[in-house]
């Protein structure tokens, strides 16, 4: 895998020197890297990029994703779409029957809340917590549930419930020493440190989501099981489901466990509590350092990083929607 560089000081600037991309702000040079061996450009909040550097991204196919400093994820530049066709249409056909969509948007469920199940398992045989028991125990009364949903809204109602049981003793995970208390999810804009850290790992989970959708030669606008709202990418939150308890969440356990992360590392604005710079800085290490772990996929049995695990999911479900193989399985940690 190649080196990701994330540009986060505000006002700063790239720019191409030979085969080299320079960052510069305000006249001094902040990084100086060569472009081989670069896979993906990170840009948060005001950074600029000069159009010859921007136009050799396109030709080498480096990936450049837009995010904000408070952690909404805006989109990517990428290269000429995929000539996987094919592809394309299997998936729009698959989305125009709504008894096709469900088969897919079950297993995108059924691999979200297993994972959140299995991860209060794994911390609950050191704190042996009642609540993390019960949580666990209604959760797979829920994922039960999921073959009996006869429609979307029944599922995203299954969905909701699961979450809810997952995010009520999520807070339970976290030490006593940690200075920040967890009572529930929320969102736009998060209300409180950990909401921050999870709402951000989320965008940069979803930026790589995005990017091997893509490479797979999949529309990541055309989803299952979310919404295909305009300018949404339906299908990359699809599959995003699966790793969200796997990668996201479990890098801000770690942060917050292992005292990487303070009370310094936030700001409070605008009704809501944001990572600051510093903040995002030491998720960006975390961040990768997580998605380059190598582990044994639970289907294949062969060792590959996180990362690949999800361009492997992508092409996984490429290849049952164009019919070279059946049934879809959602990624699983045991």
């Amino acid at each position: 895998m190649g080196r990701v560089l994330y540009v986060d000081q505000q006002g700063a600037s790239l720019h191409k020197k030979g085969e080299r991309v320079l960052v510069i702000k305000d006249e001094v040079k902040l990084t100086d890297m060569p472009l081989c061996n670069l896979d993906q450009v990170v840009l948060v909040g005001t950074v600029n990029v000069s159009s010859q550097l921007t136009k050799l991204f396109l030709e080498r196919g480096v990936e450049v994703h837009f995010i904000s400093t408070k952690g909404k994820y805006y989109g990517c530049l990428q290269p000429t779409l995929s000539k996987n066709s094919v592809l394309r249409i299997a998936q729009h056909s698959t989305y125009q029957h709504n008894s096709e969509r469900m088969i897919y948007a079950r297993e995108f469920v059924r691999g979200k809340l297993s994972n959140m199940r299995t991860l209060l398992l794994r911390y609950n045989r050191s704190l042996n917590d009642p609540a993390l028991e019960k949580a666990s125990s209604k959760m797979k009364n829920i994922v039960k549930k999921l073959e009996k949903a006869g429609n979307l809204n029944e599922l995203m109602g299954l969905e909701g419930a699961g979450s809810h049981e997952y995010f009520r003793v999520f807070g339970l995970l976290i030490k006593d020493k940690v200075p920040f208390d967890f009572n529930k999810r929320s969102r736009r804009p998060p209300e409180d440190p950990v909401n921050a850290l999870l709402s951000f790992c989320y965008s940069l989970l979803l930026k790589d989501v995005v990017a091997s959708v893509q490479v797979v030669g999949f529309d990541p606008f055309v989803g299952f099981f979310h919404r295909s709202d305009f300018g949404r990418p339906a299908l990359a939150l699809d599959i995003m489901e699966e790793f969200r308890p796997v990668i996201a969440d479990s890098v801000v356990l770690m942060v917050l466990n292992k005292g990487i992360i303070t009370e310094g590392d936030f700001d409070y604005m605008m009704g809501g509590c944001f990572l600051n710079e510093n903040g995002r800085k030491k998720i960006y290490r975390c961040y990768e350092e997580r998605r380059k772990e190598v582990i044994t996929h639970p289907i294949f049995g062969y060792r590959i990083p996180y990362l690949r695990n999800i361009e492997l999911q992508a092409r996984f479900l490429a290849k049952v929607l164009t019919k070279e193989i059946t049934d879809y399985k959602p990624f699983l940690i045991r």
